[in-house]
């Protein structure tokens, strides 16, 4: 499950960059 843990991944980045 590599998507499923790439989309956590990136939420996280992008709501600590926001």
């Amino acid at each position: 499950m590599f998507f499923d843990g790439s989309w956590k991944f990136f939420f996280f980045f992008e709501k600590n960059n926001l």
